[in-house]
């Protein structure tokens, strides 16, 4: 039987389209059970924002995800995610609430930092999106 965090982790993986090869950093409240669920599934390099032991921007992969609570915290962890992700990576993010204004400032937060969504989907009661930086999507994607 699936649990809620193993849909979760399952629509984030489909959104980044990772492979077990990816270097993949997880962050937010969820963090630890999302780590579990990926070591489980085979994903073997994997780190937390706050177990990566060199925070430089190599990660293929960062998966946020947040239940709910402040956008200014939510803010702050998308910016320490980022800042560990390489050029071309990918930034999904799970919110744990289906609110179009927290929606729109989920858009602006992800614009602030470079960052343009790609993809999404609804998921467990919440929204997941897929963000790339804007220099890395390909001109036919962008526009």
């Amino acid at each position: 039987m699936m649990t809620k965090d193993d849909r979760i982790i399952d629509a984030m993986i489909l959104l980044a389209r990772a492979v077990k090869s990816h270097r993949i950093v997880v962050a937010g409240p969820h963090s630890a059970a999302i780590l579990v669920g990926l070591q489980l599934r085979g994903y073997a390099r994997i780190a937390t924002t706050k177990t990566l032991r060199a925070p430089c921007a190599l990660n293929d992969v960062a998966l946020v995800a947040w239940p709910a609570g402040s956008m200014k915290d939510l803010q702050v962890t998308l910016g320490h995610a980022a800042g560990v992700l390489s050029g071309s990576g990918v930034l999904v993010v799970w919110m744990g609430m289906r609110d179009s204004v927290m929606n729109q400032r989920l858009r602006q937060a992800l614009g602030r930092l470079g960052f343009r969504i790609e993809s999404g989907t609804g998921c467990e009661k919440g929204i997941a999106v897929a963000a790339r930086r804007l220099g890395s999507i390909p001109a036919e994607m962008a526009a």
